[in-house]
């Protein structure tokens, strides 16, 4: 049996090296993880009201499978990174959607999103607001609709930071 101490290693020592490839502070990439999956790698979770499809037909002939379960994968967040699939396929991945429960796809898609919303935004509050939401979106007082989910991946964040 492989113990969860030396998983979680791999993890971050994967983590590191996707991060530096994309010239990310891994410690945020951490901090996303550890919100989203809790580095679990095969957390899933369905989200219905998901309606932004990227050309679903095309993607379950590729893959042989059908339409609607590419529909029902596109509204599927995946692994480590929680990544949508319909992201995944925004991102270029061409592969059955269940792979986005590897490691190493999950965080170099999880990095490449980032990365995007780096150049687009700047500052990482906007960045960890749309990666969670989808995209950036304030509430009437001026606050974003995802405040909290913003302020717990920063607090990992500083938890991160400050470890030796």
């Amino acid at each position: 049996m492989i113990s969860k101490i030396a998983f979680a290693s791999d993890i971050h020592k994967l983590i590191e090296n996707i991060s530096l490839r994309y010239n990310i502070d891994s410690k945020i990439i951490s901090a996303i993880v550890a919100t989203e999956s809790n580095y679990d790698t095969f957390t899933t979770r369905f989200e219905p009201k998901w309606l932004h499809f990227l050309t679903p037909q095309y993607f379950a002939k590729l893959n042989k499978i059908t339409v609607e379960t590419e529909i029902i994968h596109q509204q599927t967040s995946w692994g480590l990174g929680q990544i949508m699939g319909a992201v995944a396929r925004e991102l270029d991945f061409d592969k059955p959607l269940t792979m986005l429960c590897l490691p190493e796809i999950n965080l170099d898609l999880t990095c490449k999103k980032v990365f995007k919303l780096l150049e687009k935004y700047k500052y990482i509050d906007a960045v960890l607001a749309s990666y969670n939401a989808g995209s950036l979106v304030y509430r009437k007082d001026g606050k974003l609709i995802n405040q909290d989910y913003v302020n717990k991946v920063l607090a990992k964040y500083g938890e991160l930071k400050n470890k030796v």
